[in-house]
């Protein structure tokens, strides 16, 4: 998805895990579109959480992704 902008920073360097901070995400999105997004750049991530609004369920436009490779994570911040 084109339109999907992403701003990515680390959350964490300390973790094998890198769980990283996706924001900028369109109120639609779910979590197939954002594992599409990374892996349209090519990059394998262990799993994606996209925060909700706990009363709508509506997407609140950021979410989580933990890449497991310290390569393809910071693939994924460097963009």
């Amino acid at each position: 998805m084109p339109y999907l902008e992403r701003v990515v920073s680390s959350y964490s360097q300390e973790l094998p895990v890198k769980k990283l901070f996706v924001g900028n995400l369109p109120y639609g999105a779910n979590e197939t579109d954002v594992q599409n997004l990374f892996a349209e750049a090519g990059v394998t991530v262990d799993s994606v959480t996209v925060m909700r609004d706990r009363f709508t369920g509506q997407a609140r436009g950021f979410g989580f992704v933990e890449i497991s490779d310290d390569g393809a994570a910071q693939k994924a911040i460097d963009g």
